[in-house]
């Protein structure tokens, strides 16, 4: 706790196409290509980009492991319309010109805007329109190379009178928060074009080059927390520990809970207020007293996963910067029952590690001492993600839900590094629903955990406590990472 103080304190509708849009869309894109075509060349990769590439020992799992969204056009586009804006997008964006040059150290490289960078292809559906939707999303899943082929790529799909946009990118170049960024700029460029006028696309906050030289400044001024960080890797849970070999993502099971939204309004307000934490945190504070509750343990470790773009650093912002910038690191938290000084304990010490959880990966993967010390120490048995909240995506002017399926997003033989994983998700009537996923040999310890969450979260008592605040900034505000309305 005392240490978890001094880390914080140190610290538009689219009309009949014509000519002049065309052209216009073109002189955008070559404008866009001057301004972004400074940010080539090599690049090393960011903390994630690297725990990625280390982790993954096979081509196939590398190549596959993507992100993707299916947009809703209102209004008909041709082929040619949606690749010039495309194109505007990927000349602003270096993340969407991304290849890897060198799996072992880790090196990037970002190209210089071309056409045949702009990968789109059109499809038109007859007959069971979801099954053609999963198939169509499924082979572009599979076409990516991360060495020779571009790691963003598009289909523009017709089924009857409705047009839909899949867009599909690697893990590698987007995060959950990129695709507000793409499909705004995507907007812009299509309603801009239609009007005849250049797309203006908002700049973006920093260059990636730029992010990732801050951060690598940033790893060496904390590279005394290393001793903290590995004091956070020290309780596994055995009881849901499995061999690499079980860990496959195409064969784990998985459990769902849902809490209703009476109990969630209760404890987001109240909950929140009283131990003067933000959402996720009281959310990892629930998932640890269900650990002790259901395994008996006295404390735990668990990986966190963040959208990693609150990390203070000289010179440099994340904001609005298409890329994967997701904080992955280790949070301690001692259990002894679940009374309202232990809880608010368990909360706090959330808070002190996932306030300037990013620098976890700052030591551990851009500094030698860290990547010595920290590496040698296991993952967590269990990690948890938070992955926002439906409601707030739902008052955003661009999103749309239901929209089809965007296909499997991760190839089945990729290894977990840890096998359990327990993801939140808030829905769009304000319930909160948990998954809980690993590998098939622990079915029964998963059933377990999601019914422990669920009394957790029922008995997590509502009463004020003593202690500081650590502010965070979270993904609660952040639109879902669902269908997009383009116009």
């Amino acid at each position: 706790m005392r240490y978890g103080k001094r880390l914080a304190a140190g610290g538009g509708g689219l009309v009949p196409s014509s000519d002049r849009g065309r052209h216009c869309g073109q002189r955008a894109a070559g404008r866009g290509s001057r301004l972004s075509g400074r940010h080539t060349g090599e690049l090393a990769a960011n903390p994630i980009q690297a725990w990625f590439l280390q982790s993954q020992t096979s081509a196939a799992a590398r190549n596959w492991f993507n992100q993707s969204t299916l947009l809703r056009l209102k209004r008909k586009v041709t082929q040619e319309q949606v690749r010039t804006a495309l194109a505007v997008v990927i000349a602003r964006h270096a993340a969407l010109r991304l290849r890897v040059s060198e799996i072992k150290t880790a090196t990037l490289e970002i190209r210089p805007p071309a056409p045949e960078l702009v990968l789109l292809s059109h499809e038109k559906i007859v007959g069971n329109s979801e099954a053609e939707l999963e198939r169509i999303a499924v082979r572009e899943h599979q076409g990516f190379n991360l060495a020779t082929s571009p790691v963003f790529r598009a289909v523009l799909i017709e089924d009857g009178m409705t047009q839909r946009l899949l867009l599909a990118a690697h893990h590698l170049a987007v995060d959950f928060v990129s695709w507000r960024i793409i499909c705004e700029d995507l907007s812009a460029a299509l309603s801009a074009m239609f009007s005849g006028q250049p797309p203006v696309l908002p700049t973006p906050t920093s260059g990636l080059r730029q992010w990732v030289d801050a951060l690598r400044q940033a790893a060496e001024q904390h590279s005394g927390e290393v001793s903290f960080w590995a004091s956070q890797l020290v309780a596994p849970v055995p009881a849901l520990a499995a061999p690499p070999q079980e860990c496959r993502e195409g064969d784990c099971v998985f459990e769902y809970m849902t809490i209703e939204p009476e109990l969630v309004a209760r404890l987001r307000g109240e909950g929140c207020a009283a131990y003067r934490c933000e959402w996720p945190e009281l959310l990892l504070a629930v998932l640890a007293g269900a650990l002790g509750n259901g395994f008996g343990l006295s404390h735990v470790s668990i990986a966190m996963e963040s959208h990693g773009r609150d990390l203070q650093v000289t010179g440099a912002s994340a904001e609005r910067v298409v890329g994967w910038f997701t904080a992955l690191y280790p949070v301690l938290i001692e259990l002894e029952d679940n009374r309202p000084a232990t809880v608010a304990k368990a909360v706090h010490e959330a808070a002190a590690a996932t306030s300037q959880g990013a620098r976890f990966g700052l030591l551990r993967y851009l500094t030698v001492k860290g990547g010595e010390e920290l590496g040698r120490l296991p993952a967590p048995t269990v990690l948890f993600h938070y992955a926002g909240d439906a409601a707030a995506a739902e008052e955003k002017r661009l999103v749309c839900h239901g929209a089809g399926s965007s296909g499997t997003r991760h190839q089945p033989d990729r290894l977990r590094t840890s096998p359990v994983e327990v993801t939140a998700e808030g829905g769009p009537d304000g319930s909160l629903r948990f998954q809980v996923s690993g590998p098939a040999s622990l079915g029964g310890q998963l059933k377990l955990l999601a019914a422990e969450l669920a009394r957790s979260a029922a008995l997590s008592p509502l009463k004020p406590a003593a202690g500081s605040r650590w502010q965070t900034w979270t993904m609660t505000a952040l639109p879902m990472m669902g269908s997009w309305i383009v116009f």
